[in-house]
């Protein structure tokens, strides 16, 4: 089944989401791939007999915010070309972003991390306008969140599919060696049907479930694991840290003890909210 325009990935912790996004991509990157650079490079001939100066594109044009490689039965693997949810993005002087080929298939894991609901009114116009236009330059875009609603409404609004992953089955032969991966998934034709199946449960003719078949071992063509280093940022002379909890007697010392490290008028403090204050210093003013 191949998807076009916006579509976003969505299903509970473990269901199987990034790795669904992986067999897309290696479809994208190789079953898909030859009609993909047709139409890719005839566009470069057109941009470059009109002045520019465009590199033909050889490989794919499948970018991920994650490690991915295609491992396809016939095709070559090829490794996703790079880029993060926030280097997406229409040319903007005060805000970088990268000038990803016409044509693109772009999948963002964990995409309410940067298209988070809440916070619609900080995006920029040209990231915004980007996910608007996204058809004008051929685009076709996935994002991976637990719940579509995570993602910004105007973006939702415009997505073409909302796909809510239902279960991966996985077999194996007897030796324990994984064969087959299965996703049943149910395919929603836009935001209004799922939006109406989440607020009635019901949406009878509204989705479709589809299942997609990967032969093989799919966990070995991405790492689900790879966001594990922004946990040792800055951390380069530090150890882990294995303090134990104390039991606490009910005298003063003990209770001042307990409370300054479990009270939430003393977390406060830590500045856990980005720009908020303390009681204390509040009391201080």
């Amino acid at each position: 089944m191949e998807l076009k325009g916006i579509n976003i990935v969505c299903g509970e912790p473990g269901s199987g989401k990034t790795s669904l996004l992986a067999d897309l991509a290696g479809l994208y990157m190789t079953v898909y791939s030859y009609d993909k650079l047709q139409e890719v490079n005839s566009f470069v001939d057109v941009l470059n007999a009109g002045g520019y100066n465009l590199s033909y594109v050889i490989d794919h044009v499948v970018f991920t915010n994650f490690y991915c490689k295609s491992h396809v039965k016939w095709f070559p693997d090829q490794i996703a070309h790079d880029i993060e949810g926030f280097e997406f993005g229409l040319p903007d002087p005060e805000h970088p972003t990268k000038f990803i080929p016409y044509g693109s298939v772009l999948f963002f894991m964990e995409a309410q991390s940067f298209l988070d609901a809440r916070k619609f009114k900080d995006f920029r116009a040209s990231v915004s306008r980007a996910y608007e236009l996204h058809r004008h330059w051929g685009l076709t875009i996935f994002l991976d969140a637990q719940r579509a609603t995570l993602i910004d409404l105007n973006v939702r609004g415009i997505s073409a599919n909302i796909l809510e992953v239902q279960s991966l089955k996985q077999k194996r032969d007897f030796s324990g060696n994984l064969q087959k991966c299965i996703w049943t998934v149910k395919v929603f034709s836009g935001s209004e049907a799922y939006e109406s199946y989440l607020n009635s449960g019901k949406a009878k003719g509204q989705f479709e479930v589809v299942k997609f078949v990967y032969d093989g071992d799919i966990f070995a063509c991405y790492n689900s694991q790879a966001n594990s280093a922004l946990f040792l940022e800055g951390r380069e002379n530090e150890d882990f840290y294995l303090g134990y909890h104390l039991d606490p007697a009910f005298d003063i010392k003990s209770v001042q003890e307990f409370c300054s490290k479990h009270s939430l008028n003393n977390l406060a403090e830590t500045n856990y909210y980005k720009g908020g204050t303390s009681k204390k210093s509040d009391k201080g003013k």
